[in-house]
Formats: C-alpha cells, structure tokens, sequence
C-alpha cells in the first residue's frame, strides 16, 4: 500500500511550478512530440487491431494536441493497465518503448520525464 504525505498548499505550488504542472496537468507537447505521439498510438491501435465502426481504430495524426489526442491516450493507458488519465508520463511511454513503438520520441519523452526527477 502506497504511503500518503501531508504537504503544504505552497509546497504543492513550488512541486507543480518545478514541474510545469499546471492544474495538475504537465506541460503543453509540442507540434512534433505530439505528431510522434499520435504516430505511436496509431501503430499500437494497428497492432492489437483496435476496432472501431468495423475499421481499425485510428486518430488524425495533425499534431494538435486536444480531445481526440487525449482519449486515444486514455483508451491505450487503460489497455495497458496504466493509470488512464491521458497524461502522457512515464508509464505510458515506457509501455510505448516497450512495444517498440517510435523509439526517438519514447527515448526524449523518457529522458524529459527521468530530467524531472
């Protein structure tokens, strides 16, 4: 069972503006990550042969990152057994590199998350 700690409003205000949380959500992807992103989540969809109206689940790869972009993160989170809160973290891209989907991006977005900590 995973141990709670009592922290101060301010703290936690320090802990987000280190961290660029925002309203508890990290920072914005850019343009490319976010293509890269929708990229590796397509492959994954193809690969496990997602389907959706009789077709292979796919999202626009326009690299805006917005509803669309978040609930196919979500649907690939909680296929993966992560927590499916369509943040792109650590547990998400280290399943992503897992599966061998779009190495360069998991590699940075790995490297971004691990620099954090």
């Amino acid at each position: 069972m995973a141990k709670r700690f009592i922290i101060s409003e301010e703290e936690r205000s320090n802990i987000r503006s280190r961290y660029g949380l925002i309203n508890e959500q990290p920072r914005q992807l850019s343009g490319q990550e976010v293509f890269e992103l929708q990229t590796a989540l397509n492959d994954y969809f193809k690969m496990k042969k997602v389907m959706s109206n009789g077709k292979i689940f796919q999202i626009p790869v326009d690299d805006k990152w917005g509803p669309t972009t978040i609930n196919a993160l979500k649907k690939f989170q909680t296929m993966e057994k992560i927590d499916s809160d369509g943040i792109p973290g650590g547990d998400t891209y280290n399943a992503l590199h897992k599966l061998g989907l779009d190495q360069d991006i998991i590699d940075k977005a790995i490297n971004f998350v691990k620099d954090l900590f």
